[in-house]
């Protein structure tokens, strides 16, 4: 019994210094850090951190945001466009050897344990738009008594991101 507790305690540290690893290689985006060794992250390996990372949809921050997962694949691709020039320093973007599937990660440069995300998949016709955690934020409480950095981080982080996608609707109805 004390050697499984040992072995799982091995391997939950193992999954959680390879997902810190390639977290911080997501963060420095084009440029090589060489005082750590840190290259930029593959497509590949972001599929991999986002598969141990916590996504949530828009529509499971706040169920008003559902219009904004029904439109057309165009207003994803000019949406991505539109986030990369409001994002210039602070967006990250991964695609597919094909080139049809694509992310664009906007960091949030007050707390660096989330971002939002835009993923576009041409050979699916597949989109997802929302946020990505490092670690899950459920038990994470903000009152007026307890006021919590983080949560409002997050909180200020995705009303901006949601303003821009508002925006870039408006702008697509003109």
């Amino acid at each position: 019994v004390c050697r499984q507790k040992i072995d799982d305690m091995i391997e939950r540290s193992e999954v959680k210094c390879r997902k810190d690893s390639l977290w911080q290689r997501m963060l420095i985006g084009g440029k090589s850090e060489e005082k750590d060794n840190l290259q930029k992250l593959e497509f590949e390996e972001f599929l991999e951190l986002l598969g141990m990372s916590v996504q949530m949809s828009l529509d499971s921050i706040d169920a008003k945001l559902i219009p904004f997962l029904n439109m057309n694949f165009l207003w994803y691709s000019g949406l991505f466009k539109k986030l990369q020039a409001k994002y210039p320093d602070t967006h990250r973007c991964f695609t597919s050897s094909d080139g049809l599937v694509q992310y664009i990660v906007i960091l949030n440069p007050n707390y660096l344990d989330m971002f939002s995300m835009l993923m576009t998949n041409a050979k699916d016709n597949r989109t997802f738009l929302g946020a990505v955690y490092r670690d899950s934020l459920y038990d994470q409480v903000d009152t007026e008594e307890c006021p919590n950095l983080a949560v409002r981080s997050v909180n200020l982080h995705l009303e901006e991101f949601v303003n821009v996608c508002s925006f870039h609707l408006w702008s697509s109805m003109l």
